[in-house]
């Protein structure tokens, strides 16, 4: 392993601050509490005659003597639920930038740590270790968004009675997609993981293998499940039209969600992909468990 050189530690500091810069949001203002509600009076044609205990109350009018329409006078306390809905917000956004960051200093550290360089990838040309990842990617990922397409159309078809269709430019982006982060992003990711750990050491299902093959999955899990989902719902809201400050805000709103699903899907299925599949094979294989994931990415990037 080569140990990290300040460069690389202030490169990863720096792109913290990037990400910081990037998806932070802004807090939101304190709601002040609503002016305490006015003790009615009787006669009070406005509000009604006082009980603090049934909900609604009706007002007496003094010239008849008769009871006007009720009217609800029972106080709404607001005031104890805006500190909580704004811890909950700050603690949102806190955890969630935490996520990102965590990735990505992991990410840095793995590049950093790995017995290899970023060049190593190209000796033999800048696309050759792209090219055949291309192709599967290109169409797993915008046949998962084809397959979720055709559902909701079906549901909609039958709630609404309209016809079957299918957005072509929406399932071409969600293949650029598969092609950045996958093709292109997760090959440049295993090229630093795999050798920091080889197949000799987490290859089959061996006992002894097994700490090292559930670390290696449950690393890949979090830090590149976490970069690639983010920039996977960033990406997808832009090529769909929105401009980068409302894609952040909708990856805001998205990411926990996505992150569970992840979490639950990911370590399985690259666990039997590390544990089984050869090397030259792995993002291949992703690519294929990214068709299964991607019919929910795709539902979830498409809501509003």
């Amino acid at each position: 392993m080569h140990s990290l050189r300040p460069a690389t530690a202030l490169w990863a500091l720096a792109l913290i601050a990037a990400v910081s810069d990037a998806f932070s949001i802004p807090s939101r203002p304190a709601l002040a509490p609503p002016p305490p509600a006015p003790r009615p009076k009787v006669g009070d044609r406005r509000v009604g005659t006082w009980n603090p205990h049934p909900r609604m109350t009706a007002a007496l009018d003094p010239r008849t003597g008769s009871f006007l329409p009720p009217v609800d006078v029972t106080p709404i306390r607001v005031e104890a639920m805006v500190p909580r809905a704004q811890r909950a917000f700050a603690a949102g956004v806190s955890g969630q930038f935490v996520l990102i960051a965590s990735a990505v200093l992991s990410y840095a550290l793995v590049a950093t740590a790995a017995p290899v360089s970023l060049m190593a990838l190209f000796d033999q040309g800048i696309l050759l270790p792209f090219v055949d990842n291309l192709t599967p990617a290109a169409l797993c990922f915008g046949g998962a968004d084809v397959v979720t397409q055709l559902v909701s159309s079906r549901e909609e078809q039958k709630r609404a009675g309209t016809a079957i269709r299918v957005d072509a430019w929406r399932s071409l982006s969600a293949s650029l997609v598969g092609i950045l982060c996958n093709a292109i992003g997760l090959t440049v990711w295993l090229h630093f993981l795999n050798p920091c750990l080889p197949s000799s050491s987490v290859g089959g299902l061996a006992r002894g293998k097994l700490p090292l093959l559930v670390a290696k999955t449950m690393t890949h899990a979090f830090v590149w499940g976490t970069l690639s989902n983010s920039a996977s719902l960033v990406l997808r809201r832009m090529l769909a039209g929105d401009s980068p400050n409302m894609s952040v805000a909708f990856w805001n709103s998205k990411i926990m969600q996505v992150t569970r699903s992840n979490m639950a899907f990911w370590p399985v299925w690259m666990l039997v992909n590390f544990a089984l599949v050869p090397q030259a094979m792995q993002v291949r294989v992703t690519a294929v468990g990214a068709f299964c994931f991607n019919i929910f990415m795709s539902y979830v990037s498409s809501q509003r």
